[in-house]
């Protein structure tokens, strides 16, 4: 009889598990509900960085800030025997989305920063620390996607740069 009601016990742990991680497939790919994503799962990053404008230039807000594309970010883990840095580059919408290697697992996403690197626009060089982009933002999970392979999509920022000085703004 006590069998019995471990097994019933179990049971229901693996269908509660199963529709719980079942319903975080938001986005493009294969489908998921119902299935359970392995315990280590490729890291991906992603975000967006903007440029402020002069008029909140060292103010901590993305008020009148517009997407930024051609920026450079990088994800910095330290959590595999070799640290791993990979780069990735903004869109025409601000948005970037970077895929660490195979040997980088969501175990180790806690040792995971997402920094600014450069900006291709003259006007708006001067990284700021919006969201930890200059010091290095932890990773948020965000959900699963699956497929061939498993991903843990993290979130970073929003970041953003701003003018490096008040001569690159116009008069007010």
């Amino acid at each position: 009889m006590a069998s019995l009601k471990i097994l019933a016990c179990v049971l229901l742990v693996i269908v509660s598990c199963q529709t719980t991680w079942g319903l975080h497939d938001e986005g493009p790919g294969f489908e998921t509900e119902g299935l359970i994503p392995p315990l280590r799962n490729i890291v991906a990053v992603q975000g967006i960085v903007f440029c402020k404008p002069c008029r909140f230039q060292g103010i901590p807000t993305l008020l009148g800030a517009s997407p930024l594309s051609g920026v450079v970010v990088r994800l910095q883990c330290d959590s595999s025997r070799t640290p791993t840095t990979v780069y990735a580059t903004t869109d025409k919408n601000g948005y970037f989305f970077a895929q660490a290697p195979t040997n980088v697992t969501s175990f180790g996403a806690n040792r995971c920063r997402a920094y600014l690197v450069s900006s291709p626009l003259a006007t708006c060089q001067k990284p700021t620390d919006l969201n930890w982009g200059l010091t290095g933002a932890p990773l948020r999970f965000e959900r699963w996607l699956g497929g061939p392979l498993w991903f843990a999509i993290y979130t970073v920022g929003p970041f953003a740069f701003e003018p490096a000085n008040a001569t690159e703004c116009p008069p007010r």
